[in-house]
């Protein structure tokens, strides 16, 4: 195999490009591998020979691709191809060192998923210890510092995504949508103060008890300022939301419930923020909540959604661990092609002032649910 060829040479030139280190008073140090004895030359020509049977009846094409997209994610794989290995052991090895952080371990999990989008993977012997949503306890969700790592300030990313929804949401007159849903509110007030320009009843449903605590709390006693400068940027851009963030809320009404169990087509409207893909690691289960979320509209409703792009399981705040599931602006597109109509997806790039959760931007998306 050709890459393998780069590969080996890579290595070599690795090994070569080793550095003296100065002694104070003459002398150097030199890596081990500088003083061990030459490769023999029959053990060169046999691995060369091998690459050679590889290249001419090996079946490259997926490994060499595999190899490819995993350098570009950052990890770097060991291959086994045949007929260095039986057909049906054909794969790679991932080695950990000392030196990887937990951050690296993470985003190490999170590439066989994104891979399975694009090869197919066999999974020989062993099950993969694959997050469901039912899996995770949602009342442990850390509301305060997810705040305070995204929704202290308007970040960037924060702006374009109000921006591309204002638009949407100016198709419509002021109270032309009787009854919209948040699908999975979280604690995120901003995609409730976009939505009521043009509802006249909002449903945020959301099954962890912390974030359903946090929106009463802003909804019915008090409202955090730092949401201020949120409402002022969605009522610039759409002036028929309510001048007040006390009024943007007003029609808002808390559920605690999982998405899972409302009604098909109890909405004209439903809006849905960085949900689907940190609920699970399974992308049929991402799948699973995408379709759900245009069931809750009735055929002809309207659909407004944020994904985070290629996002792997994530920390937020100091310890706390949470399931990602990794999309792209084509995976969202297979998704909800079949179910909608009108679609538009687009993406924003990654907002370097919003902490590094290995995702690589934003994926938008506005339609109309299609029977499902």
């Amino acid at each position: 195999m050709l890459s393998a060829r780069r590969l080996m040479a890579a290595q070599i030139a690795l090994v070569t490009a080793a550095t003296l280190v100065d002694r104070p008073g003459g002398g150097s140090d030199a890596a081990p591998c500088l003083h061990s004895g030459p490769c023999p030359t029959a053990s060169l020509a046999t691995a060369l020979a091998g690459l050679d049977v590889n290249e001419r009846r090996g079946d490259p094409a997926d490994l060499d691709a595999v190899a490819a997209y995993r350098w570009e994610e950052g990890v770097y794989v060991t291959l086994a191809a045949y007929p260095l290995v039986p057909r049906d052991r054909v794969g790679f090895r991932i080695q950990l060192t000392a030196f990887d952080s937990d951050h690296d371990v993470d985003r190490l999990n999170s590439t066989p998923t994104r891979l399975s989008g694009r090869f197919p993977l066999r999974l020989k012997g062993w099950r993969a210890m694959t997050t469901h949503n039912d899996d995770v306890d949602w009342d442990r969700w850390p509301v305060a510092d997810y705040l305070r790592e995204n929704y202290r300030e308007v970040h960037p990313s924060d702006a374009a995504v109000i921006a591309h929804h204002s638009a949407f949401y100016r198709r419509f007159r002021p109270g032309a949508i009787a009854r919209s849903v948040e699908f999975g509110a979280g604690p995120n007030l901003y995609p409730l103060i976009l939505a009521s320009a043009v509802s006249r009843g909002i449903d945020a449903v959301e099954a962890g008890a912390g974030n359903v605590a946090y929106l009463q709390d802003q909804i019915c006693h008090r409202l955090d300022a730092s949401w201020l400068p949120f409402h002022a940027l969605c009522r610039r851009l759409n002036p028929d939301v309510p001048a007040t963030l006390a009024g943007a809320l007003a029609h808002v009404n808390v559920v605690h419930a999982d998405v899972r169990t409302l009604p098909a087509g109890s909405y004209q409207l439903a809006s849905m923020h960085f949900v689907a893909e940190g609920a699970t690691e399974d992308f049929a289960e991402f799948a699973d909540f995408c379709r759900t979320f245009v069931r809750t509209v009735e055929p002809g409703g309207h659909l407004v959604a944020a994904f985070m792009e290629n996002m792997p399981t994530y920390r937020i705040g100091p310890a706390s661990r949470w399931p990602g599931c990794p999309v792209s602006p084509a995976t969202v597109t297979d998704v909800f092609t079949p179910v909608t109509r009108d679609l538009d997806v687009t993406r924003i790039d990654a907002d370097p002032t919003l902490p590094d959760y290995g995702d690589s931007g934003m994926v938008l998306l506005t339609g109309v649910a299609e029977a499902v």
